[in-house]
């Protein structure tokens, strides 16, 4: 057992880094040449508006025949062209300005920085130019300002004390910029060193304008605010517009592009992958940029946007938002970002053909650059004989593509360049993603091999412990042991050596040298268990068990799928326990017992019921909070009622507590609609209540029974304080279904089991009248089938206790509200106390269940948690396969989470089953024992 146990602890602890190392890496490589196009670029200067928020129906909407921005609408149709500007999650305002000024989508290794910047350096648009003017939010400003770009960048920001006190009002953030940027244009006017450094080729003018995105997240996209600051930016557009052809005296030399960086939901927030907040309206017109297509019969765009807006007959350009880079750096001749993503949209460009087909051909190869970059540093960490190459650019393919695009060009076959150069460039971004992911399947094989050879040595462990099959092969394995043992570990020596001179060959990290260590350690004592696996298999072929046990350990595997399933959606749950109510008509106790058997189903679907509703968050209902007191305080009283025979307990100043929890609910509620303060009372019964909720039970009667009401009552009382909505009533709600299963599982025993009210506790000691449980007795040791049928309602259990009423999303905020009948002022170490004695509170309710049955029932406990942890250690192969490095902050986040949680269940369940047998079993005083052997209390 100590070295299951030791093996069990390396084998998580290692694996849990590991999640880290094959997701959280940077798919960004340094050291590429820049490339830009050698002819004269179509545009000197290029000017780049970011209206911060702004969604792309709103921009292009029109009503009545008015539009709500009549200068960009008016560029639309006359001057240039428009589409729609397509990004992913996370649309935030620093991943999405890196996405449109850079060419990349969010780099994952920003969760190491709390998503607040880049842990890799990158190059940007601003860093190619010749100089960046730059007027707006130091949010977004300052993620460029860096390194080499500072010297190549002029910056203009209002404060964030500035920002903050604009959240009522965002358009004065806007009007700062059109104020700063008129003001240094005249300047500029006046200061003839400086007006020619701004007439230089390459010059770049970048205004970031943040009002819209403000008043967005304070009043809604469809407010009022939010719409006028749309018009008034669509006035300070044309207000910048003519300061700035005006410097330039009408020159015809200047690019401009409109856009947002992401945009925004109904609900005023942004982050996640909906459309509202995925598409961006891209507006440009000026040198280079083609002018409108019209009329243009065709729409290729499924979502009726052209139609919805009036703009039918308007050739529509959508893009991918990493592809405006390299149009940016293509318009004026700079050279494309090296870390850059994106392709060149050459439906924009109003340039020779000439021009296009040698940008195109820059834009190539500036990815396989990096696509080089990327194999060169995985080929020069991967023995070579083990190299596997992306084949569709394998070797030199790519350089004599490139050769092949340049005779073309020079052949004057613009066309063919540039159909070619785009289908090299989407093979290079394949490549540059295959190189990227390189490693993952590799790391994903090798933690499923040794999560597995856990699972297989834990099962070992039970066979030979809990079934009488070790014994009848342990002479014949004692003869062969010694023999086997040398050959397996010579065997086992040979492959762990080859797997080290590989390592060390690839230069890998010593993480590496751990991650594959695991499955060959534990392999190499599964095959030293050889013969009791051999033995296992004879005895289900000769009684014809093998099928059953194929297709319990199928069944098995797929309820712990459908368990990590529910991790992401807890409908999930919901089915399972539909499912599971149905379970006692499969058995004789539909004969037996018809009214526990439909009890059974009906407590199902109530607590089934719970993981449909919405996630615990903010809401607060207080109404449910009080039901469940109420509730709470009638289970206090039934025993004291019903059974006079229980002498001395303390249940009845537990109920008293929880009828003066229902009162200091309610006051609560009531100075919080008033707006006074927490009375003092209720804050210090709170903690109090809090305080003595492991206490009490301890001055409790040893009887199990007992024990286990005023624990109950005990906790659920604190569980009710920290409860804001449906919680509470759901913790009722499944433990009343324990206390069911456990009397079905009783009812179903093939021993006569223990009743709870004749078990009792003598110096931490189970005993039970009128004899002591003898746990170690033979009958305790077999294994049943039944087991793991008690295995797996225990993990779903305990998956409810946390998944049934919330999620990682939602747990994410740590809103205050559960915690605001204890604290009056903001105390983020006891906000984070009070949220850990939240959460554990249903998991020593439930693991309280699994002892008493145990202790019922005579099961061995350790064979039932080895179980548990067989299964959710396949949920941890499961949520490490579906790990995310795209998408939401919070959906990457909570991926990684979920994962993490699957791992450290059995360290946590370890934990808090040592802290609930402490609470069930060790009295402060000594008590005189009064069982009352003539009813079964349970």
């Amino acid at each position: 057992m100590k070295w299951l146990i030791i093996a069990g602890i390396i084998t998580h602890t290692i694996y849990l880094v590991a999640v880290f190392e094959n997701y959280i890496c940077s798919p960004l490589v340094h050291g590429m040449q820049a490339y830009k196009a050698r002819q004269k670029a179509p545009a000197k200067r290029l000017v780049l508006f970011v209206a911060d928020g702004l969604r792309a129906d709103k921009l292009f909407h029109i009503k009545d025949n008015v539009a709500i921005a009549p200068y960009l609408r008016d560029k639309v149709l006359n001057h240039g062209s428009w589409g729609v500007s397509h990004t992913r999650a996370p649309t935030e305002t620093r991943p999405a300005h890196i996405a449109l000024i850079a060419g990349f989508f969010e780099d994952i290794t920003a969760i190491k920085n709390a998503w607040k910047e880049n842990s890799v350096e990158f190059d940007s648009v601003f860093n190619r130019s010749y100089h960046t003017y730059s007027w707006g939010s130091p949010d977004v400003l300052l993620l460029f300002n860096k390194g080499i770009a500072k010297k190549k960048m002029t910056t203009f920001m209002y404060t964030l004390d500035y920002q903050n006190d604009a959240r009522d009002e965002g358009t004065i953030l806007d009007e700062w910029v059109v104020d700063n940027l008129k003001e240094y244009f005249k300047e500029a006017k006046a200061n003839p060193v400086l007006r020619e450094k701004m007439n230089k080729q390459g010059v770049v003018i970048f205004c970031h304008l943040l009002g819209i995105d403000t008043n967005g997240h304070h009043y809604k996209p469809h407010s009022q605010q939010y719409l006028k600051n749309i018009k008034y930016v669509d006035g300070a557009i044309k207000q910048m517009v003519s300061i700035i052809e005006d410097f330039f005296n009408h020159d015809k030399k200047t690019a401009f592009i409109f856009t947002s960086d992401h945009g925004m939901g109904d609900t005023g927030s942004h982050g996640s992958g909906s459309v509202q907040e995925t598409s961006s309206p891209l507006i440009a017109w000026g040198a280079g940029i083609v002018r409108p297509v019209y009329p243009y019969p065709i729409d290729n765009h499924k979502d009726q946007f052209t139609s919805k807006w009036k703009l039918q007959g308007y050739k529509r350009l959508d893009v991918k938002q990493i592809d405006i880079p390299p149009l940016m750096s293509t318009l004026i001749g700079i050279g494309i970002p090296v870390n850059s993503m994106g392709i060149l949209p050459v439906s924009y460009l109003n340039a020779s053909k000439s021009y296009i087909a040698e940008s195109m051909i820059v834009n190539a190869k500036q990815l396989v650059a990096q696509f080089e970059m990327q194999r060169n540093l995985k080929g020069s960490t991967t023995a070579f004989h083990f190299f596997r190459y992306y084949r569709p650019l394998q070797g030199q393919t790519a350089e004599k593509w490139l050769d092949e695009l340049k005779q073309l060009h020079y052949n004057g076959e613009y066309s063919k360049v540039i159909e070619s150069s785009r289908n090299l460039a989407h093979l290079a971004i394949k490549g540059i993603n295959y190189y990227y992911t390189y490693n993952r399947l590799t790391l994903s094989l090798v933690v499923i091999a040794g999560l597995t050879g856990w699972i297989i040595h834990a099962l070992i462990y039970i066979v030979k412990k809990y079934t009488p099959l070790e014994s009848n092969t342990s002479r014949l394995m004692a003869v062969r042991k010694s023999y086997n043992a040398r050959k397996i570990n010579l065997a086992f020596l040979l492959l762990y050596a080859i797997a080290i001179i590989i390592l060390i060959v690839e230069k890998s990290s010593f993480t590496y040298v751990a991650y594959v260590s695991v499955p060959i350690l534990l392999w190499n004592r599964i095959f030293h268990n050889y013969e009791t696996l051999l033995n296992v298999a004879k005895y289900l072929i000769a009684n014809s068990l093998s099928t059953k046990a194929i297709f319990t350990t199928i069944a098995a595997i797929l309820f712990a799928n459908l368990m990590a399933m529910s991790f992401n959606n807890r409908m999930v749950l919901t089915i399972i326990f539909i499912c599971l109510g149905l379970w006692p008509f499969t058995t004789p106790l539909v004969a037996t017992n018809k009214f526990l058997a439909g009890y059974w189903l009906m407590s199902c679907i109530v607590v089934g019921i719970f993981p449909s509703l919405p996630a615990i968050e903010e809401t607060i209902e207080n109404s449910y909070v009080v039901t469940a007191g109420v509730l709470n305080v009638i289970i206090g009283v039934y025993p004291q009622i019903r059974f006079k025979r229980i002498r001395g307990s303390i249940i009845l100043f537990q109920t008293i507590i929880a009828a003066i929890a229902i009162y200091t609910i309610k006051s609560t509620a009531a100075a919080r609609e008033a707006y006074f303060i927490l009375p003092i009372f209720n804050q210090q019964f709170s903690w109090f209540a809090l305080g003595t909720c492991c206490i009490l039970p301890l001055l409790s009667s040893p009887i199990l029974l007992v024990r286990l009401w005023s624990l109950f009552i005990s906790l659920m009382t604190t569980y009710i304080l920290l409860s804001i909505s449906y919680e509470s009533l759901f913790c009722i709600a499944l433990c009343n279904l324990i206390a069911v299963w456990i009397k079905i599982e009783q009812q179903l025993s093939n021993y006569r089991p223990r009743l709870l009210a004749l078990i009792y506790f003598e110096n931490g000691t189970p005993k039970a009248s009128p004899k002591l449980l003898d746990l170690d007795a033979e009958s305790a040791k077999k294994f049943q089938v039944s087991h793991l049928r008690i295995a797996a309602i225990f993990l779903l259990f305990i998956t409810t206790a946390f998944f049934g009423i919330t999620n990682i999303i939602s747990l994410n905020s740590l809103s205050p509200k559960p915690t605001y009948r204890f604290l009056t002022v903001f105390s983020p170490e006891a906000k984070v106390v009070l949220y850990v004695c939240k959460i554990i509170i249903p998991f020593i309710l439930v693991i309280s269940g699994i002892f008493a049955l145990q202790l019922s029932l005579q099961i061995p406990l350790k064979c039932i948690f080895l179980l548990t942890f067989c299964l959710t250690d396949i949920i941890a192969m499961h949520r490490f396969l579906n790990v995310l490095d795209q998408g939401s902050w919070v959906e990457i986040g909570a991926s990684i989470a979920h994962y993490l949680i699957a791992m450290i269940i059995p360290v946590a369940l370890i934990l808090l089953s040592g802290l609930t047998i402490f609470l069930l079993s060790i009295s402060l005083c000594k008590r005189r024992i009064q069982v009352d052997d003539r009813r079964d209390l349970s």
